[in-house]
C-alpha cells in the first residue's frame, strides 16, 4: 500500500521529530565524497542543513561513510594515489 500524505492535524512523534535540535540523527550512505554524484553529494547537503543551531541545543548529525577496503577499489573509485587512503582514520 501507498502512503497517504502528511495532513496538518498529524501529530508528530516526538522521537520521530527531525525538527527538534536536541535530535541525535546518524545519516547513513553508501556513496561519499570525492564521488561527484547525487549518492554522496545528497547526503552531505542534507547533514550539513540538519547541523543548523543543532549544536547548540545539544544534538548532533554524523554521517556514516563507506570504507572501501582494498587498494585497487579504491584506485576505481577515487582515482588517483593522491585520493587513497590508507587507513579508515585518514578518510575522516
Amino acid at each position: 500500500p501507498k502512503p497517504r500524505p502528511v495532513t496538518p492535524t498529524d501529530t508528530i512523534l516526538p522521537h520521530t521529530n527531525i525538527g527538534d535540535l536536541s535530535k541525535n540523527i546518524w545519516i547513513v550512505t553508501t556513496g561519499a565524497i570525492p564521488w561527484m554524484t547525487g549518492t554522496s553529494v545528497n547526503p552531505l547537503l542534507r547533514a550539513a542543513y540538519l547541523s543548523t543551531g543543532r549544536k547548540e541545543s545539544g544534538g548532533s548529525i554524523t554521517i556514516v561513510l563507506p570504507w572501501v577496503e582494498r587498494t585497487e577499489d579504491q584506485k576505481k573509485i577515487y582515482g588517483g594515489e593522491e585520493r587513497r587512503f590508507e587507513r579508515k582514520e585518514d578518510q575522516e
